[in-house]
C-alpha cells in the first residue's frame, strides 16, 4: 500500500468547484485541523502540481490567493509557509461563511 503524499488534500476532478478553489479550501481545512501549522512549509508549486496531476498555474493561483488572504507566506528562495496568524484568519473566514 502506498501512502498519499498529501493526505489532507483530496480533489474532486468532476465537480463544479474549480480545482484552485478546492486546493485553497483543503489547505484552510488542514490548518484548522492542525494538519498544517503556522511556520510549516507547504509543498512547492511544482511538487504539488505534479503530485496532484494539475497545472502549475492552478496551484500558483491557489497559493497566490492564500498569500493575499494572509494564510500563506512566500519567502524568496526558501519556499512557501503557513503564515503567522493563519489559524486565526482561517477560523474567522470559517465563521463568516457560516453566518
Amino acid at each position: 500500500m502506498t501512502s498519499e503524499p498529501h493526505p489532507w488534500l483530496h480533489l474532486r476532478f468532476s465537480g463544479a468547484e474549480p480545482l484552485y478553489e478546492q486546493i485553497k479550501t483543503r489547505i484552510r481545512e488542514a490548518i484548522l485541523r492542525g494538519d498544517l501549522s503556522e511556520g510549516e512549509a507547504v509543498p512547492t508549486f511544482r511538487k504539488l502540481a505534479a503530485d496532484l496531476r494539475v497545472s502549475l498555474i492552478t496551484v500558483k493561483r491557489a497559493y497566490d490567493d492564500l498569500s493575499a488572504e494572509g494564510v500563506l507566506q512566500g519567502q524568496t528562495g526558501r519556499g512557501t509557509y503557513v503564515a503567522p496568524g493563519a489559524l486565526e484568519r482561517c477560523r474567522k473566514m470559517q465563521s463568516e461563511l457560516a453566518e
